[in-house]
């Protein structure tokens, strides 16, 4: 769970944002959760080597917040994801942390989130830029 020092959860303000995952393969994952409880969902893939042939899907739905617990609500599916103030760069090799979510479940079986971390954009392109 994150950390959160007076031991409640997270505000909608602190949650709601632009996230990204971090791939070097065939696919990129984003989501834009709006301070208006809207949602947003970018899915790409692509055959490798040909990333100008990628094929893409938007989804729109909504979001709810529970505790660390976000319920992204879309296209006849729920996918609950867990916001981390602190969510470690270590999965892609850097040093360091931003907010970020880490999929946990799904109400189907084809889902895009369980065990995919996304970090806030604004950090991972300053992290873009250092390099």
């Amino acid at each position: 769970m994150p950390a959160i020092p007076d031991g409640r959860g997270p505000s909608r303000q602190e949650v709601a944002g632009h996230y990204a995952a971090v791939s070097e393969s065939e696919w990129n994952l984003e989501v834009w959760l709006n301070p208006n409880g809207t949602a947003e969902i970018i899915s790409e893939g692509w055959r490798a080597g040909h990333h100008d042939e990628r094929t893409t899907t938007r989804y729109r739905g909504s979001w709810s917040l529970s505790g660390p617990f976000v319920a992204l609500k879309y296209s006849g599916r729920c996918e609950t994801l867990r916001f981390d103030s602190t969510l470690s760069f270590a999965a892609f090799g850097a040093q360091g942390s931003a907010p970020g979510l880490q999929g946990l479940h799904s109400s189907v079986s084809f889902n895009h989130f369980i065990g995919v971390s996304l970090w806030r954009s604004e950090y991972l392109e300053s992290i873009r830029e250092v390099e």
